[in-house]
């Protein structure tokens, strides 16, 4: 437990404590705890490699041309696992050609874990993937027209006009007795 002047003399700390104050500082400072950014919910791309993500993504936003927002999330989700796995894959590659990484029992757990952030996003990969596929079926069938559905078919024998209707002829009498006077009715057919 801190003492009385601890206490004091961290809170007076504290105020002369204000963190990063230019823009880079902050930048640099926001950066702080990323290691290797196969956890992070945004993709980690180096400078040199900003063209090759923007390619990836402007590639994806082409073939998938979204039109909700829905999507566009989606395409990001998806391109942002399509990135790190490209990058987890080229550090395997790398550990590869140094030498064998199993001799090693460090270099062997690295790999695992390696292993297993690939498993972990290529499953959302797909799941994404799955959306977005889910998503355009959707939105073509709610875009399509309607389907009229089977014609109604008048069963042989019976008159689409009702009986007690007026007749089309135009005479003001009723169907019945008018044009209708041998025809059978709409539910009653002849027989």
């Amino acid at each position: 437990m801190a003492s009385d002047a601890q206490t004091t003399a961290n809170q007076a700390n504290a105020l002369l404590s204000t963190g990063p104050r230019t823009e880079a500082g902050r930048a640099a400072s926001s950066r702080n705890a990323v290691r290797h950014g196969f956890n992070s919910s945004t993709p980690v791309v180096a400078e040199d490699e900003l063209a090759e993500f923007e390619e990836l993504r402007s590639s994806w936003l082409r073939r998938v041309r979204p039109v909700t927002n829905f999507q566009l999330d989606t395409v990001d989700r998806l391109v942002h696992h399509a990135w790190t796995l490209r990058r987890i894959e080229r550090l395997q590659r790398e550990a590869l050609a140094a030498g064998n990484p199993f001799l090693d029992p460090e270099s062997a757990r690295t790999f695992d874990r390696l292993h297993r952030y690939q498993r972990d996003h290529e499953r959302a990969y797909y799941r994404a993937f799955e959306e977005l596929q889910k998503a355009a079926e959707v939105i073509a069938a709610d875009s399509a027209p309607p389907d009229p559905g089977p014609a109604a078919e008048q069963p042989a024998g019976t008159n689409p006009i009702s009986r007690s209707a007026p007749c089309p002829c135009g005479s003001g009498l009723k169907f019945k007795r008018c044009c209708g006077q041998n025809a059978p009715g709409l539910f009653h057919p002849a027989g």
